[in-house]
């Protein structure tokens, strides 16, 4: 079945922006660009889970590329910009090397494992606590001042559940293994 996702309404034909979430932030992460999207008449799709949440994501990059593919074939269209944030990014990445003829554009954002640097420095966490969320939103934002309470609350609900983590752990096994970082580079 096709991953859940939201339209702003205005999804036609070439030039729908397809926005990935990461893998602790769902669709809501968009908020501020899917309004902007939204307000110009751009149309635009959003992933509503987390890829964490997503059952595919305990398979790897080959079930979230399938279940993707099966998403975009319910939407008008033959060939998409791509938007991923994150694991979202890799996601994206991986869909226009294996697609190419689906993808018109990618836009990649913080993307894990394309650069040799990528270390958060926060180690993996027993608990989510919010003193952990605090420390991984500081190596992850510029601006730490547009998380919200309710943000923070979605990332901590969604790091207590155990597949979750677990799914975190997979996919970022992944981005060690994956042929995304030449292609990214190439």
């Amino acid at each position: 079945p096709p991953l859940s996702y939201d339209t702003n309404g205005t999804v036609s034909g070439d030039s729908t922006l397809v926005l990935l979430p990461g893998l602790f932030a769902g669709g809501w992460m968009w908020e501020p660009t899917w309004g902007a999207l939204s307000a110009a008449g751009w149309p635009a799709m959003r992933l509503v889970d987390a890829i964490s949440q997503l059952e595919e994501s305990s398979d790897g990059v080959e079930a979230l590329r399938g279940a993707l593919r099966r998403t975009l074939a319910a939407l008008p269209g033959d060939r998409f910009v791509l938007c991923g944030n994150s694991m979202g990014a890799l996601m994206a990445l991986d869909f226009a090397a294996t697609f190419p003829g689906r993808v018109a554009a990618v836009v990649l954002s913080g993307a894990p494992g394309l650069d040799d640097g990528l270390n958060l420095g926060v180690g993996t966490p027993r608990a989510a606590t919010r003193d952990y969320l605090g420390q991984l939103a500081a190596r992850l934002f510029y601006d730490t001042s547009c998380l919200t309470e309710e943000m923070l609350r979605r990332a901590e609900a969604l790091l207590s559940e155990k597949r979750h983590v677990r799914n975190v752990f997979r996919a970022l096994r992944f981005r060690h293994r994956s042929r995304l970082r030449a292609l990214a580079h190439g």
